[in-house]
C-alpha cells in the first residue's frame, strides 16, 4: 500500500512536469520558427527533456501495473484495485480488523444462493463469523481441490495463514442425501460408494464430493430410496478388482 501511494505520488508530479516540459518545447519551437530568441540547441535540450520525462513516467506506471499484477495473481483483482487509495476496506485488511480467507471448491455452486461463515478449526459452530464472498483468487496453489475463492469476515485473531473452516449454507432447498465418509472409496483418481440393490447385490458408482460437511458430504446425485454402503466398501473394491484381474487371467 505504501509503495503504491508513493508511485502514483511519483506519477502525478512526473505528468506535471511532463506537461510542463511539453509547453516550454511548444514555446521554443515555435519562437525557433519565428527566428526569435531561440537557438536549434535550445530546441534539441527542450526536445530531450520531453523524452526524458516521457521515458520516466512510462516506466513508473509499468511499475505500478506490475505491482497490481502481483497482488492480483496472489489474491483478487478486487482486492488489486484498492492499491493506492484511501480505501477504508483494505485499510482494515492491512490492520488485521478484516479477515481474508482462501478456499478451494471442486464443482461450481450456486454463489448467490450461498450463505458464508469462517470459524477456527475444532471450534464449536456457534463461535462461527458471517461472512461475505470477495470473488475468485488471483491463482491456484498445490494442493488446491478446484477453483480458488476468498470471503472477508472480522478478524478471526489468527495469525497469517492459519488454517480456517469456511462453511457455506445454501439458501436454497436442495434434494439429496448424505454420504458419510466411510462409504467413500477411491479408485482411478475418482471417489467411488457402492449401492445395495434389489438383488442383495452391489453396484459401484462414482459421484461428485461436490458439498463437504462435517460427517461426509452431500450430494443431489441420489435419492433417499438408495441404499448406501456404510461399513466394507473398500473390501467390496478389493474384491470386485480382484474378481476383475481372475477373469483377465482366464482371458
Amino acid at each position: 500500500q505504501r509503495d503504491t501511494k508513493i508511485l502514483n505520488l511519483a506519477i502525478s508530479e512526473t505528468a506535471s512536469r511532463l506537461n510542463q516540459r511539453k509547453q516550454d518545447l511548444s514555446r521554443i519551437l515555435n519562437l525557433f520558427k519565428a527566428g526569435k530568441k531561440a537557438s536549434s540547441r535550445q530546441l534539441e535540450l527542450a526536445e530531450l527533456e520531453v523524452k526524458e520525462n516521457e521515458k520516466v513516467l512510462k516506466e513508473l506506471i509499468e511499475e505500478k501495473e506490475f505491482l497490481k499484477l502481483k497482488i492480483m495473481a496472489t489474491w483478487s483483482e478486487n482486492i488489486s484495485e484498492m492499491l493506492g487509495f484511501e480505501n477504508h476496506k483494505f485499510i482494515s485488511i492491512l490492520n488485521r480488523k478484516t479477515h481474508i480467507a482462501r478456499f478451494a471448491i471442486r464443482d461450481k455452486i450456486q454463489i448467490e444462493n450461498t450463505k458464508w461463515w469462517v470459524n477456527r478449526v475444532g471450534e464449536d459452530s456457534k463461535n462461527r463469523i458471517e461472512a461475505r464472498l470477495l470473488g475468485n483468487a488471483g491463482s491456484t496453489v498445490i494442493g488446491d481441490i478446484g477453483e480458488a475463492w476468498l470471503v472477508e469476515s472480522k478478524s478471526l485473531n489468527l495469525p497469517s495463514n492459519s488454517p480456517v473452516l469456511v462453511i457455506a449454507e445454501s439458501k436454497k432447498k436442495l434434494n439429496g442425501v448424505e454420504i458419510p465418509t466411510d462409504s467413500v472409496v477411491r479408485y482411478a483418481g475418482k471417489s467411488w460408494i457402492y449401492l445395495q440393490t434389489q438383488n442383495n447385490e452391489f453396484e459401484r458408482k462414482n459421484i461428485s464430493e461436490n458439498f463437504p460437511t462435517s460427517a461426509g458430504f452431500f450430494t443431489t446425485e441420489l435419492t433417499k430410496d438408495k441404499v448406501i454402503v456404510t461399513e466394507g466398501a473398500q473390501t467390496l473394491l478389493s474384491e470386485e478388482l480382484k474378481h476383475l484381474i481372475t477373469n483377465e487371467n482366464e482371458d
